[in-house]
Parts: C-alpha cells; structure tokens; sequence
C-alpha cells in the first residue's frame, strides 16, 4: 500500500512537472511572438516614416522647386530727404524661396525700375534702369515714386509683385538768387570819377536751407546818354566799375545765376553823372 502510495504521489508530481513546463512554454512563445509583434511593429513604423520624410523632402520638394516668385523685402534711397539736384541712389533687398532648402537653388535676380510719380515739369530718370543699385537726379521739388520688378533666373523666369517707394524732395537746392539792392559810389558821380557798383543777393538756399552757395555774376550797361562810350571794367566781377564820360543817366543791370544753373530776374539801378 504504502508503494502504490508513493506512486500515486510520483504520478502526482510528474504531472505538475508536465504542467509547470507547459506554461513555461506557453508563456516563452508567448514572449517570443509578442516581442516578434513588436519588432514588426516598430519596422513598420520606421519604413512608414522613411517613407513619409522621403516624401515630404524629395517629392513635395522636387515639385514646387523652381516654380516660387521672389520678393523684393524692401527699398531704400539714400539720402533719405534729399534736395533738388541732390543724386538719390536707390537700393532692395530681394530674396527668393527656391534659394533655401530643400531647393537650393542659386539666386540670380534681373531688375526693372522706373520712376512711375513725378512733381510737375520734372525730367529726371534713371541713369540704369535695370541695375541692381541705379540712382537719379531731381529737378523739381516734390515727390517721386519709384517702381521696382524683379525676375529670377528660372526658365521661364518668374517675376516678383511690384513694389514702390516714395521720395519727398525738398525745395531746398532748387532757390533761385535774388538781386535785393544794386549801390554806386560816389552817389553823385562826375565826368571821368570812376563809379564803383556793387549789389546784395540773397538766395533762400542759404537763409533758409543752410546750403553753401556760390554766385555768377553778369553785368552789363543797358541805358546810357547819347555819345557815351563808357564800359565796365569786368562784367562777371562782384564789384565792377565803370568811368563815365558823358553826364547824363546811366542804367546797369544785373542777373546772377547760382552753382545749380538757377538764375536771378534782371536787376537794374540808374545813376546819374554829373559834369
């Protein structure tokens, strides 16, 4: 009895033996295909974002490269409130999307400017329309506005939208001298005393714009008594002279004409010579 009892108890023992090493099986596989699940999980996962960079820098990429406009960030003129006659040089900065990843296309830009504002009676223009840094000259006070168009080097090439600036050119440099006063000396002149002339111009460029000026002068005797053949010493001097020889009324006249071309109305002054 006591045998059968021990096997009974071994039979007992061997079957839990039989059942622990199934589970440890079952639970291994089990291990084994949920970590199989995994790896194919996470190559899936991989390929699928490969799959998606790839895409997303070389397809969507390859299709709009060449194909974006450039665009011109900003203009600027130098000096920024110039004067009549004052040269303004004109400037951008221009960039272009295809230039930047995943493009990396090299920028090279053509450009259109133009003057499309001007003031009234203005000729200025562009001296190079189509450099990248061309510049011009106002004549009139006002403002101009400038019109920039920029094209990149694609075939076909593809230009920016436009844009302006606006220059407000002051009337400063545009003044014109006046002749305020025209004096001779003595006041009472005689026959054969030498007369000396000499006049007051003022011009707003220098009053009131602070600008340095410089003057031409032109003389000239436009009245004097029947028989004189009296001239003057220096028409172009500040102070010329002149010696009449018949008494009488002389007239002189004056127009001066500052470094920017602009001229003075005549001036003119009488004096009388006596015998």
């Amino acid at each position: 009895m006591a045998r059968r009892g021990n096997m009974k108890q071994r039979s007992g023992w061997d079957s839990f033996t039989l059942l622990v090493a199934a589970g440890i099986v079952a639970c291994s596989s089990s291990v084994e295909v949920a970590a199989t699940s995994r790896s194919a999980s996470a190559s899936a996962v991989s390929g699928a974002g490969g799959s998606a960079v790839t895409a997303a820098s070389g397809g969507a990429g390859g299709s709009y490269c060449g194909t974006r406009l450039p665009a011109i960030q900003s203009i600027t003129a130098i000096p920024g409130m110039p004067k009549i006659n004052d040269p303004v040089a004109l400037s951008s900065i221009v960039s272009d999307p295809d230039s930047g990843p995943p493009c990396g296309v090299p920028p090279a830009f053509s450009y259109v400017w133009s003057i499309v504002g001007s003031p009234a009676g203005s000729k200025a223009k562009l001296d190079k329309p189509n450099a990248s840094e061309p510049s011009f000259t106002p004549d009139v006070a006002g403002e101009y506005t400038v019109k920039l168009v920029v094209s990149d080097g694609d075939t076909p090439p593809h230009a920016s939208p436009p844009k302006t600036i606006t220059i407000a050119v002051s009337p400063c440099g545009g003044f014109a001298p006046e002749v305020q006063m025209i004096q001779s000396a003595p006041l009472l002149p005689q026959v054969k005393q030498v007369v000396q002339l000499s006049a007051f111009v003022s011009d707003q460029d220098v009053t009131t714009c602070m600008m340095l000026e410089t003057f031409a002068y032109a003389w000239s005797i436009v009245g004097a008594p029947p028989g004189s053949s009296a001239m003057l010493n220096s028409a172009t001097l500040a102070q010329p002279s002149l010696v009449p020889d018949v008494p009488g009324k002389y007239t002189v006249q004056l127009v001066v004409t500052d470094n920017h071309k602009d001229a003075s109305g005549p001036a003119q002054h009488v004096f009388t010579v006596v015998p």
